[in-house]
């Protein structure tokens, strides 16, 4: 009796596998992954953003230009897996008035 429940066990754990294997890789496409699009956003990367190289602003930005757009390299699909790379470019330009220097 313990061959067969062992061979019934090793026939299950194979379909779930198969199974596995045979269904589709579910993923949202990266570009438009709302993480990445919220943290691309031109605003992180002006004076007083997160992202921001110099630290807290010292005077008022204006005069905003450019943008930052998330594109899609490349995509590989490797079994069940669905490999994705995507590329943040973009310009930005901006004027900061200083006051009281």
């Amino acid at each position: 009796m313990k061959p067969l429940r062992r061979l019934t066990n090793l026939l299950a754990a194979c379909a779930v596998a198969a199974a596995a294997l045979i269904q589709p890789a579910l993923a949202a496409d990266l570009a438009q992954d709302p993480f990445i699009t919220d943290n691309a956003q031109r605003q992180h990367y002006e004076p007083g953003g997160k992202y921001h190289l110099f630290g807290d602003p010292r005077g008022s930005v204006s005069d905003r230009t450019g943008q930052i757009n998330v594109i899609q390299d490349y995509t590989h699909r490797m079994g069940n897996l669905l490999i994705q790379q995507a590329a943040i470019q973009g310009n930005l330009g901006y004027t900061v008035r200083f006051s009281g220097h």
